[in-house]
């Protein structure tokens, strides 16, 4: 068994859907020969306000639908690919000639992404794929606010779960819809004030608007009707629309009334489980090497996998290592107090036998007993010198700030340098984390090098340090 693999339950990534009214959580389990095999498919209604726009208003509210569902789930998960409404995403697709590829695509779209996106490249999270065209050379780039973004991770990650990516309802709609190849189609989806459109062909976003609903009230059929043209000259026909929410008769009727009318339809679900949440989860079935989607959060979907999954088994490592710890410390005692007792008993033997009249046994005996004694107040002394793991740990997590992982620590005395290992989320924790230990009184000699010099986050770190005074952390002090 790969015990690393049973602890941080690798493998089990979910699809998290959130949307302003529901919460819905999918996980599916891989089939080689057929389609996946769906492990659970849960629904969370959320009261109205908590979330709007695909922004959290009420934490608490969307704290207790998140518990909720994450009770229902069986098995439980630690890793989710999270899918939100598309309101305040920016999404666009550039071409570029058929040469530019590699490296030279990647510098073409960071010099795009600095002179043609709306905002600032500090204030949000943008991340692109290569879109899967054979005759061109396309690639889709997306961005949202990292306010935004980062008011969703942090309660969604305070619920013990790890996000790996971040994508809008779209793209997971994209993955879900079996469309024959080359055949494009819009979708258009109503939420509580606006109308996304979006274009989608080859299992991939390839238009992406907002729209209030109020703006439209009364033209829906005449936007969509824009959008189509601007699409068809731009890419290739349109074959049908496909509306996600609930539309008034009135909204439908203005949609069957385009140009060369196109089918209406409503979304179709697979065996009633929600093709967006269901979309995320097949995101979830990708090999992390092979997952270079679109990603709305700081890291990479593959970088983000590897950095959580340390991150968690580092967890593990610890908790680990602080309950061998306590087992030794227990052990040692009840090995201690196991000999006292038997030279407690052996003395009360001594004296008997001392008592007899036969001096020359007795006399035997008893200079048996003084070497007994002996090699006994040697054990004792020895004891006196071990650690006392408990004070010292305790002392140790003391000085931990938030952020800040210890995976190792070695100690071979009360006397020999203390050394730990670890790993800190960015350089100013790991700074936070020595000026503690220089500010501990019972800590001297602090030693931390400055390695790994190029790196911001996820630093490995190895401290060592002296104890002022070793007998205050002796066992039997």
């Amino acid at each position: 068994m790969n015990l690393t693999k049973f602890f941080t339950n690798e493998g089990d990534i979910a699809g998290l859907e959130i949307n302003d009214s529901a919460l819905r959580l999918v996980l599916l389990k891989p089939n080689k020969k057929a389609a996946p095999k769906v492990k659970f498919s849960l629904e969370e209604i959320l009261p109205e306000g908590d979330i709007q726009d695909g922004v959290i208003k009420n934490p608490a509210g969307f704290l207790k639908g998140l518990k909720n569902l994450l009770a229902r789930a069986k098995p439980k998960i630690k890793f989710v690919v999270v899918t939100i409404p598309a309101e305040g995403i920016y999404a666009k697709v550039f071409s570029f000639p058929p040469g530019v590829v590699g490296e030279k695509l990647e510098s073409s779209i960071q010099l795009a992404s600095t002179f043609q996106l709306p905002k600032e490249n500090d204030k949000v999270y943008l991340d692109w794929e290569k879109l899967p065209e054979v005759d061109h050379n396309l690639a889709l780039l997306s961005l949202a606010d990292r306010a935004r973004i980062n008011d969703l991770v942090v309660p969604i990650e305070s619920c013990g779960l790890k996000v790996l990516a971040i994508e809008y309802h779209q793209m997971s709609l994209a993955r879900a819809l079996t469309l024959p190849a080359g055949q494009a189609v819009m979708v258009i989806e109503k939420n509580s004030t606006d109308f996304i459109f979006s274009v989608i062909k080859n299992k991939t976003v390839r238009f992406l608007r907002s729209l209030p609903r109020e703006r439209l009230r009364s033209s829906l059929g005449s936007e969509a009707s824009r959008i189509r043209d601007y699409f068809e000259i731009e890419d290739s026909p349109l074959v049908k629309i496909i509306l996600l929410g609930n539309f008034s008769r009135e909204e439908s009727s203005s949609l069957l009334s385009l140009k060369n009318g196109l089918e209406v339809s409503e979304l179709p679900t697979v065996d009633t489980i929600p093709p967006v949440a269901l979309g995320a989860s097949l995101r979830g079935l990708i090999p992390r090497a092979d997952d270079n989607l679109i990603s709305l959060l700081e890291s990479g979907t593959e970088e983000a996998y590897e950095q959580k999954k340390a991150l968690t088994f580092a967890d593990f490592l610890t908790k680990i290592t602080l309950l061998i710890s306590a087992f030794f410390i227990l052990a040692y005692a009840g090995t201690w107090l196991l000999v006292v007792r038997i030279e407690e008993n052996f003395n009360k033997q001594i004296t008997v036998i001392t008592a007899r009249p036969n001096q020359g046994a007795a006399t035997e005996l008893e200079s048996a007993a003084a070497k007994y004694n002996s090699r006994i107040s040697q054990t004792s002394t020895l004891a006196k010198e071990e650690i006392s793991w408990s004070k010292l740990l305790t002392l140790v997590n003391k000085t931990l700030p938030p952020g800040l992982t210890i995976t190792d620590l070695t100690a071979n005395g009360v006397t020999s340098p203390i050394t730990l290992v670890g790993v800190s989320k960015d350089r100013p924790t790991l700074k936070a984390f020595k000026k503690n230990l220089d500010e501990t009184p019972e800590f001297k000699d602090i030693i931390l090098p400055q390695t790994n010099l190029e790196k911001k986050n996820d630093i490995p770190f190895m401290v060592s340090f002296n104890l002022a005074d070793p007998n205050q952390f002796n066992l039997n002090q």
